[in-house]
């Protein structure tokens, strides 16, 4: 990207974020975009792509900016995934962080380094996994290549991890499923108790430290959902700052 193309999406990318136009979820143009969809706009308007190309192009705005698409799909995800009040700002920082005229043909192979050695720091038992892999990546980005076998041999244990990971996740999901459906099991009892109260006093007292129990439950439930989001923002807002950092150097 040359130093006249930079200063012009800056200045669009700031005049988006000033109209408050840039909008979560979808691409298409309708009084605001995301990222990436007024990022498409403002290269049209540029004439840097054709007005044909689609709101989602993410390889048109490599093609056009000489940054990998990979990178623009990080944009994209991390601008999906940051707090609401962390989204406007984004594409701005994103596009003050390019150095006109630089070479970013490795910045891939860096990023993934990186989060290789993310992952291996907040997930101990992946430690040793993650350094390998982070490993090759810092190789493929100083130009050693490794060889297939390499790259088979991590794979096959990264994908052991995910299997893992995703039946943990798996069970959560459920129990927050079970812990949902308790309370609605205890309202429905309660309901019942409470209409044959005076006959059934019993089963009132029962189904109340049953809705009891599904409360709490629900409410442990509720704390872990809300746990998750909040290192997923933690982890997109290292993912933001990360991606400045390499794209400066």
């Amino acid at each position: 990207m040359n130093a006249d193309t930079r200063a012009k999406l800056i200045e669009l990318a700031d005049a988006h974020q000033q109209a408050d136009e840039y909008r979560s979820g979808h691409y298409d143009w309708n009084g605001g975009a995301c990222a990436v969809g007024c990022t498409i706009r403002d290269a049209q308007a540029l004439g840097l792509v054709p007005a044909t190309v689609l709101p989602h192009d993410h390889a048109a705005l490599a093609a056009c900016t000489n940054i990998p698409e990979m990178v623009w799909r990080l944009v994209d995800h991390t601008f999906e995934g940051l707090p609401k009040d962390y989204q406007a700002g984004w594409p701005p920082r994103f596009f003050r962080a390019v150095r006109a005229g630089s070479d970013y043909t490795n910045l891939p192979a860096r990023i993934m380094a990186r989060c290789a050695r993310k992952l291996a720091e907040d997930a101990p038992q992946l430690r040793e996994l993650c350094l390998v892999v982070a490993s090759l990546w810092d190789r493929r980005a100083t130009g050693d290549e490794p060889t297939p076998a390499e790259w088979a041999q991590v794979e096959q244990q990264a994908y052991a991890a995910w299997v893992q990971a995703y039946a943990a996740w798996r069970q959560a999901y459920a129990a927050r499923e079970q812990a949902y459906a308790a309370r609605e099991q205890a309202d429905a009892a309660w309901v019942q108790a409470d209409a044959a109260r005076v006959q059934a006093y019993a089963a009132w007292r029962q189904a109340y430290a049953a809705r009891e129990q599904a409360d709490a439950a629900r409410e442990q439930a509720d704390a872990a959902w809300e746990q998750a989001d909040a290192a997923r923002h933690d982890f997109w807002r290292w993912c933001a700052d990360m991606l400045c950092e390499e794209l400066a150097k």
